[in-house]
C-alpha cells in the first residue's frame, strides 16, 4: 500500500488520520486494525491533534479579543 516507503511520520500530517489513529487507541484497537500497517504511535497523534486544537483556540481568542462591542 505505501508505494513510496516513506517514513511513518510523515502520516501525522493527515489530521484525519490523526483522528483515527487516536480513536482506535480509545477503543483499544490492536495494531492489526490499522490501514497501512506502519503507522505513527498514538501519542504522537494526540499531540499533533492538540497542537493544532491549541492553535485555533489561541487564533479564536485573537480574533474574539480584537471585537470591539457598540451599544
Amino acid at each position: 500500500m505505501d508505494g513510496l516507503h516513506l517514513d511513518p511520520r510523515w502520516r501525522l500530517i493527515d489530521l484525519w488520520n490523526d483522528m483515527a489513529l487516536v480513536g482506535k487507541a480509545c477503543l483499544q484497537m490492536g495494531p492489526e486494525a490499522f490501514d497501512p500497517a506502519t503507522q505513527p504511535g498514538w501519542r504522537e497523534a494526540a499531540l499533533v491533534l492538540g497542537g493544532v486544537c491549541l492553535a485555533c483556540l489561541s487564533y479564536l481568542a485573537l480574533r474574539l479579543r480584537a471585537v470591539e462591542i457598540v451599544r
